[in-house]
Order: C-alpha cells, then sequence, then structure tokens
C-alpha cells in the first residue's frame, strides 16, 4: 500500500537535503556538479534506513512494509532489553521463541489501536460535513474553512484540546459569523 507516494517521499527528502545543503553548504559542495556530499545529505544518510521512512496507514490499520519492518526492528531490539528479557518463555509462557514475537504482537496490537483511533477521531472532527450530496459537503467545507484565520494550537491555554476539537450540530451560526461570514439559518 502507498508504494509510489512512499518512494516519492524518499525521493523528495533526498532532494530537499541537497537543496539545504546547497543553499546552507555551498562552501561544501560547490556548484552540486562534483559529487560532494553536504552536512545535510550526511545527516540524512545516517538515518537507520540511510534515509527518511515513511510510514502510510490504511482506513483499517493496516501499513506499509517499512512500518512492519520498522516495529519489528523496535521489537527486536526491545527484546535484547532487560525488560525484554524478563519476557522470555520462562517467566512468560504466553508465546514460544522468547521475547521477540511478545513484544512484536504488543507493537503490532498497539499500533493497530492506535490507527484505529485515530481514524475514528478523524472521522467525528468531519461529521458535520456530512450533507445529502457531494456538492453540499464540499460548499460547507468552503463556506466554513476562512483562509486568514489563525488557528490555535490545542496546547495553548484555555484552547480546546484534542478531543473537543469537534462542533457538534455543525458549525451553526456562531461558526460563520466567526468566520466572517452570514448565512443565516442552516
Amino acid at each position: 500500500m502507498g508504494t509510489g507516494v512512499c518512494t516519492q517521499a524518499v525521493r523528495s527528502y533526498r532532494r530537499r537535503a541537497a537543496g539545504l545543503d546547497q543553499k546552507y553548504a555551498q562552501e561544501v559542495v560547490g556548484d552540486g556538479t562534483n559529487g560532494q556530499v553536504g552536512p545535510f545529505e550526511t545527516a540524512l544518510g545516517e538515518f537507520y534506513t540511510g534515509n527518511a521512512l515513511p510510514v502510510a496507514v490504511g482506513a483499517f490499520s493496516e501499513v506499509n512494509e517499512d512500518a512492519s519492518k520498522l516495529i519489528t526492528r523496535l521489537a527486536r531490539l526491545t527484546a535484547k532489553t532487560d525488560f525484554g528479557k524478563s519476557m522470555s518463555p520462562l517467566v512468560s509462557h504466553s508465546r514460544k521463541g522468547g521475547a521477540f514475537p511478545i513484544m512484536q504482537s504488543q507493537f503490532r496490537r498497539a499500533l493497530g489501536c492506535l490507527i484505529a483511533r485515530g481514524q475514528a477521531q478523524h472521522l467525528l472532527k468531519r461529521r458535520h460535513y456530512a450533507r445529502p450530496t457531494a456538492r453540499e459537503a464540499y460548499q460547507t467545507a468552503e463556506d466554513n474553512h476562512s483562509r486568514h484565520r489563525n488557528r490555535p494550537r490545542a496546547s495553548m491555554s484555555g484552547y480546546a484540546r484534542w478531543w473537543q476539537n469537534f462542533i457538534p450540530e455543525g458549525y451553526g451560526l456562531y461558526q460563520q459569523w466567526r468566520n466572517g461570514k452570514n448565512f443565516g439559518s442552516l
């Protein structure tokens, strides 16, 4: 899933790192034709995979191959720690093969739950756009989003937290007034 987008993201990160080297480390890379690698591209190459690791998830908690490999790698690393060693079959008989399969199962389950919860929250935040036709939904979204409004961060004192980011019963007149528009009753 998402292979083309992931490949595109990896190329984009490499291209951006090269651009940053051109802009901020021109004395190292020169005009870019000599094959010299600058500090940004070097730092990107020092990542675990040698580049950014694009993680793509689906609506049903499926993940791309890179995310699956990341989970496996993290489970192996965790299994080697003291905590992981304490979960060996000598202590926990829930899975054969040591701490690694236990960690991998827990990580996959936790990630699946996190993805499902995030998808549900995303859908709940957008429920006020539900309209009988796609055209009406699009028009509602356009009418209620100002391009010039500064949206406060959820971490700012006095503002809604992530679980309060939806507005029940649509936007209503108050939201339209706040966005600088008045369309009468909905």
